[in-house]
């Protein structure tokens, strides 16, 4: 049989949790079959009701039956509770002399947190609407978390910036909590850069084995697709692995005789590329007879130049017939011809 001091062990995953958390004792008591009908809780609602209407601080009945409810019902009955909570902000809500008051925002928030089919937002809205607690800081804090929860972040510091405007006090919980928002779409944007580029696809080198070869010889293809898998060697050979324990390994020494043919060529294409030597910087290049290249053209001698190259003797006068026209004109006016000689030049020319 199990300890009472571990009943809510057995029942936590009926009951709903709370942002101040909820008394350990009081669940034990309420799960080991002594919880009220819910009948009962709203008598005694309909009497401290009663009591709060008579009295000088309402709000403060209110919240202690709220406490009692959250006890009685560690479920959370909210369908019972969404209606209590509207009945008090109904009578009590609106009362300038609570405009300004935590408690009364309690309240508030406690009906926006147990809403199950208006958006929380639209209670803090209405609050907003109707005057209530513009002037405390947390309200706005509070109304930015649930614009961020359901992902209006341009929402959030919106709210967060009216408070600011009407002059909300504390500042330094604005200022904080905006801080804190920034920060947290900064480590958001990170983590989805990670994923995103995490999620890139990346090809996949091909093992030397498992390309597939083209032509007689099967030679490797000058092209290949990176999206093939290796799937081994060729020719249905299977990879050896060694059983010793030593990690060994053995440079490669090319001690073959050297073949003439060029291997840097693809030997399946035939001989049209030709058997060039591929050397650079050589003083005794290849001739073109020694590297079999045939059916070249026979471009044979130079033809003549199809355009001519300009002569400047045959386009310009014999200087003395400029000059006799401008003794013609020095004979007229020696201004004259001071001024205009270089003119008629460049006619002349």
């Amino acid at each position: 049989m199990v300890d009472k001091e571990h009943y809510w062990e057995l029942n936590r995953e009926n009951i709903k949790p709370l942002r101040g958390g909820r008394n350990v004792h009081a669940i034990n008591h309420v799960f080991s079959g002594n919880m009220l009908p819910i009948a009962e809780a709203h008598l005694k609602f309909e009497s401290d009701l009663k009591l709060a209407e008579a009295s000088d601080d309402p709000v403060d009945i209110c919240l202690k039956y709220v406490s009692w409810f959250d006890e009685q019902y560690p479920s959370g009955k909210t369908s019972h509770l969404n209606r209590i909570l509207t009945t008090m902000i109904n009578k009590f809500g609106y009362m300038k002399k609570y405009t300004n008051d935590e408690r009364m925002m309690k309240l508030w928030f406690k009906l926006a947190d147990n809403s199950t089919t208006t958006s929380p937002d639209a209670f803090l809205e209405r609050a907003f609407i109707a005057g209530c607690f513009r002037r405390l800081s947390a309200f706005y804090v509070r109304w930015a978390e649930f614009r961020e929860i359901v992902g209006d972040i341009d929402g959030a510091r919106n709210i967060l910036q009216r408070g600011r405007d009407c002059f909300a006090e504390p500042l330094s919980l604005l200022n904080d909590a905006s801080d804190a928002l920034e920060m947290r779409q900064i480590q958001a944007s990170l983590v989805n850069h990670t994923v995103d580029h995490l999620d890139e696809y990346e090809p996949r080198r091909i093992a030397l084995g498992g390309i597939s070869g083209i032509g007689p010889n099967a030679t490797a293809p000058p092209l290949r697709l990176s999206s093939k898998v290796a799937s081994g060697l060729s020719n249905g050979k299977n990879i050896t692995t060694s059983t010793e324990n030593s990690n060994k390994f053995y440079v490669f020494e090319d001690n073959e005789f050297c073949c003439d043919k060029n291997l840097l060529v693809p030997q399946d294409f035939g001989d049209s590329l030709a058997h060039i030597q591929l050397v650079e910087n050589t003083n005794e290049p290849t001739k073109w007879k020694d590297a079999r290249i045939e059916n070249l053209e026979n471009v044979g001698r130079q033809q003549a130049a199809t355009f001519a190259v300009f002569d400047e003797t045959s386009v310009y006068e014999p200087r003395e017939n400029i000059f006799k026209i401008s003794g013609v004109l020095a004979v007229v006016d020696k201004v004259l011809f001071l001024t205009y000689a270089p003119i008629f030049d460049l006619l002349m020319i």
